[in-house]
């Protein structure tokens, strides 16, 4: 599969209003309950940003192409770990550590083919995600909008850490980071991973 050159990346983030948009939705360590409005939301990025002593918390932060490409803004986020779940998406810092899962959008494929790849494949990535936290790091899930696959990815991780429901964990990303548009496929997934979850 080719992937995005360093112009059309360019090209494609030059094109897109403000800056690369990433957003912190877990703070490692804490589950308070799923948010639901934008004042919860606003709150909890600035907790994860900084700290009264100044010091950024340790967060899962999910993104779009723009941020996993943006070196300043993975410094910024103290970026250790990125999720790529887009098959054309580079990886473009060999410093980092990635998990790279070549997931193609709806329009590539048939429409269930990328929701029912990343859940036969969810085990190897909640399994990279627990890992770089129990090492200290950062990590970034990222597509190219950071609105429907990488969604996937983060969801499951708030249903398997915090223990909550796929509508709650939908809810709470959605509050968050409001360009959100998981596909019917990938919010039929999330139930069967929800199902998966309750089985001993």
């Amino acid at each position: 599969m080719m992937k995005y050159t360093d112009d059309v990346i360019s090209s494609y983030c030059g094109s897109l209003i403000g800056s690369s948009s990433i957003d912190a939705f877990s703070i490692v360590g804490e589950a308070t309950g799923p948010f639901t409005s934008p004042d919860q939301a606003r709150e909890f990025q600035q907790k994860a940003w900084s700290k009264s002593d100044g010091k950024a918390q340790q967060a899962i932060f999910l993104g779009d192409l723009c941020a996993s490409t943006d070196e300043a803004v993975l410094k910024a986020n103290r970026i250790t770990h990125i999720v790529n779940m887009c098959d054309k998406c580079p990886n473009k810092f060999p410093k980092l550590r990635y998990f790279t899962l070549l997931v193609p959008s709806e329009e590539e494929g048939f429409p269930e083919e990328p929701s029912q790849m990343i859940l036969d494949n969810m085990p190897s990535i909640l399994r990279f995600i627990g890992d770089a936290v129990s090492e200290g790091g950062n990590v970034l899930i990222h597509s190219t909008r950071g609105a429907s696959r990488s969604f996937f990815a983060a969801a499951a991780y708030l249903m398997k850490t915090h223990h909550w429901s796929a509508k709650e964990a939908s809810l709470h990303l959605m509050s968050i980071r409001t360009s959100v548009e998981p596909t019917d496929a990938v919010k039929n997934s999330l139930q069967t991973f929800e199902v998966s979850l309750m089985k001993p």
